[in-house]
C-alpha cells in the first residue's frame, strides 16, 4: 500500500501530469488523483507513409494490448481497428514497436515486433499468475 505521497512521485512521471488534490475539509481519506488516459489512435498512417498489418492473437481472450512504437520517448496507446474473439488487428506504419499483453491473474508478456508491409500474426499465450 502507498501513501498518497509515494503514490505522487510515481505519477509525476506520467504524461499527461495527474492532478491531486483534497476534498473541503481535509478529512481522512478525503484526498483524490485525477490521471487522464493516454492519447488513444485508430490508426497511424498517413497516405504518403509505409503501412502494415499486424495481427496479435492473445490466448486467453480479454487481454489488454497495448502498441509503443520503439522511437518514440512518449507513451502513445495505439487501439485495433478490428477485435473480435481473441484476435486484435493494428494498421500501422511499418517500423518497430513494443508489444505488451497484460491480463489480471496473468504473467505480463513483452516482446519487440517489426511491422513490415506484409501481414503478419503474433500469437500469445498467457500464463497464469502462480
Amino acid at each position: 500500500v502507498l501513501t498518497l505521497e509515494e503514490l505522487l512521485i510515481y505519477l509525476d512521471k506520467v504524461d499527461p501530469r495527474p492532478h491531486a488534490g483534497e476534498l473541503n475539509g481535509n478529512e481522512p481519506g478525503s484526498s483524490f488523483v485525477f490521471v487522464a488516459a493516454a492519447p488513444t489512435v485508430q490508426s497511424l498512417t498517413a497516405p504518403s507513409e509505409m503501412s502494415g498489418q499486424l495481427k496479435v492473437r492473445v490466448t486467453p481472450a480479454g487481454s489488454n494490448i497495448s502498441l509503443t512504437p520503439v522511437d518514440n520517448v512518449r507513451t502513445l496507446i495505439i487501439e485495433p481497428v478490428e477485435e473480435v474473439g481473441q484476435v486484435a488487428t493494428f494498421l500501422i506504419p511499418t517500423g518497430r514497436y513494443r508489444l505488451k499483453v497484460t491480463k489480471v491473474g496473468h504473467e505480463t508478456v513483452e516482446a519487440e515486433v517489426m511491422v513490415s508491409e506484409q501481414p503478419q500474426t503474433v500469437n500469445i499465450v498467457m500464463s497464469p499468475r502462480p
